[in-house]
């Protein structure tokens, strides 16, 4: 809820007088504290997905080498495991 100014203390709400809305310092911390794990594990997530992807270009390319057929099976088999593994990180079982 909304109170009138940045306060410490359990106030009653602006839009319903008769229910008492968390103080603001309370609602500014549980924000940031978000904000900060948000932006943490949004470079976690860039860090490993570019990791995967400059790894598998690397197999990819030595593949090439040796024929298009094998580099081409290389490239799906390391898009499939990016897949797969970045989607076990976001749902813990990694």
């Amino acid at each position: 809820g909304s109170v009138k100014q940045f306060s410490t203390k359990t106030q009653p709400c602006e839009y319903d007088s008769s229910m008492l809305c968390a103080p603001a310092l309370l609602n500014a911390t549980f924000t940031t504290v978000a904000f900060v794990l948000g932006a943490l594990t949004s470079v976690l997530s860039g860090f490993l997905g570019m990791k995967i992807a400059t790894y598998a270009n690397a197999r990819t390319t030595l593949e090439a080498g040796r024929g298009v057929g094998k580099a081409f099976i290389v490239a799906f088999l390391w898009i499939c495991y990016g897949i797969s593994s970045r989607s076990k990180w976001a749902f813990g079982a990694l």
